[in-house]
């Protein structure tokens, strides 16, 4: 701050004067010295982050690496001696009486510095940098031209998710792009091999960049269309059936958007995209592209002669071994007693089961004779951890069986086994219930589950053995059903052939 002279008004207006005009010299010389400079570092930096970006093995004009480039672009900074860069004459100052415009004052157009001594070198280096960072602005949208939808999964969203997600949720990446490549190459077939759902497309699809929203609704009618041996040889029903149920063709689209938004611009929602993309192609609801109301999703009660139906048709069964009759049995059995996923049905293991009375759960004196099962649905491990279900006396007869019998529970591996699926089919049509699916057991077991929690004074028994109960504050704190679940489960409706002991009935002989 500068003091007036009260006593010399003259002296304090010519002090004042100085240094305004010794501040807009030094504001103007250093303004000088970094203009031929700025423009250039900035148009070339602009660029580098720009060209980060694409994937390693992207190529640009003159078939340039993207590290070709960003090599191209460094080398005229790192080479340009900044002494060259000569300083720009400041402008005339007023004369001392005058008190002079201020530095924050607006410059006119015509007074701006001009920088007439540049070296022609420079101009020519910061001609370049602005005509690269134009072609790179042109191909801004055509960024991917040749990245496939594998590609890109690779390259942006497969390192992610390796170190934080399970290998099912990998794997469920991959599905979804095999069966895009599978459509794709279905489309681009002979008329003559050609699948009659598939239409070929109007242009043909190479790269992400070319996909569009009427590409993605013909892939939701591939998916859910009805195919026979005859039309698809992948098809392994001798019956017309879905290629997928909707459910499943959902569940591949999700995978599929989860990739085009990470190469879709950055914005509300999608914090995370990359940019390559000008907008994200969507899809039509997967129900209105089947054209079709009842995929299942109508709930399903079998009834008590339904299930006795399938019990039985297990006589059929020769895989995966000489007991398959009784595993199938025992399979039957489970799902509709614990209503189990059918994946996670199918893998359960004896260390699944608590064959004692005592409650696994470590305060509880509670007991259930036929001991109890504790597992952890894949799908709600993250969100919702164990359930705990005492068996009924049906499932713990048919899981010594199969103890006594080879040992374990079951002798396959999965339900999606190619063998599984077949023989399911093969039991269904014996027992003359096509229409039966295994999921249909898990609706049945939460009805019964139902029906006996209300005759204790619990109708919401069969959302908690299925795991859908909502598990908030008070139900994971507070809220104890293990009482209730232990006196509804000999309630549990069950057909009168799952109460026989599985050795009392002899395998029916049966020709091939």
């Amino acid at each position: 701050m500068i003091d007036h002279d009260s006593a010399n008004p003259g002296r304090s207006t010519t002090i004042t004067a100085l240094a305004n005009r010794s501040l807009g010299l030094v504001f103007w010389t250093l303004l000088a010295n970094l203009a031929p400079v700025a423009p250039a570092q900035d148009h070339a930096q602009r660029t580098i982050r720009r060209l980060m970006h694409l994937p390693v093995h992207h190529t640009g004009p003159g078939s340039q690496t993207r590290d070709q480039r960003i090599t191209a672009i460094r080398r005229p900074l790192e080479t340009t001696d900044p002494r060259d860069l000569r300083p720009i004459p400041a402008p005339a100052l007023p004369p001392i009486g005058d008190v002079g415009p201020s530095i924050l004052d607006p410059v006119p157009l015509d007074d701006a510095p001009q920088n007439d001594d540049r070296d022609p070198k420079d101009n020519a280096m910061e001609l370049r940098v602005i005509m690269d960072d134009h072609d790179h602005r042109q191909d801004a949208e055509n960024e991917c031209p040749d990245l496939t939808l594998r590609q890109a999964y690779t390259t942006y969203l497969a390192p992610g998710l390796k170190s934080r997600r399970a290998k099912s949720t990998t794997s469920d990446y991959t599905n979804a792009i095999a069966h895009w490549e599978a459509f794709i190459a279905g489309c681009a077939s002979t008329a003559s091999t050609r699948a009659p759902e598939t239409v070929p497309l109007s242009v043909p699809i190479d790269a992400v960049s070319q996909i569009r929203d009427d590409h993605l609704n013909q892939f939701g009618r591939w998916l859910t269309a009805e195919i026979s041996p005859a039309s698809d040889p992948t098809c392994e029903s001798a019956k017309p059936t879905r290629r997928m149920a909707i459910s499943t063709a959902e569940k591949q689209w999700k995978k599929i958007r989860a990739i085009l938004r990470r190469l879709g611009p950055r914005e509300k929602g999608n914090n995370k995209g990359v940019g390559l993309l000008e907008f994200v192609p969507t899809m039509d609801p997967i129900a209105e592209l089947a054209q079709a109301d009842d995929d299942g999703g109508e709930p399903v009660d079998l009834t008590d002669k339904e299930l006795a139906r399938l019990y039985d048709a297990c006589d059929v069964a020769t895989w995966p071994d000489a007991n398959a009759s009784l595993q199938w049995r025992t399979y039957i059995v489970l799902c509709v007693c614990v209503g189990a996923r059918v994946e996670d049905s199918a893998t359960m293991t004896t260390g699944d089961f608590r064959l004692f009375p005592e409650s696994p759960l470590k305060r509880s004196t509670r007991r259930c004779e036929s001991g109890w099962l504790v597992f952890t649905p894949e799908k709600t491990r993250r969100h919702k951890g164990r359930l705990i279900v005492p068996l009924a006396p049906c499932l713990r007869s048919h899981i010594d069986a199969c103890l006594s019998s080879h040992g374990q529970l079951f002798t396959w591996d999965s339900s999606l086994q190619r063998p599984f699926r077949r023989q399911w089919d093969r039991i269904v049509d014996q027992a003359g219930l096509s229409h039966v699916k295994r999921k249909h057991l898990r609706s049945t077991a939460t009805n019964r589950w139902g029906r006996a929690g209300s005759k204790i004074g619990d109708p919401d028994l069969g959302k908690w053995v299925l795991g859908h109960a909502a598990r908030d504050v008070n139900e994971r704190n507070y809220m104890q059903r293990e009482r209730d679940l232990i006196e509804a489960a000999p309630l549990l409706e069950v057909p009168e052939c799952f109460q026989r002991s599985p050795s009392d009935r002899p395998r029916q002989p049966f020709l091939f």
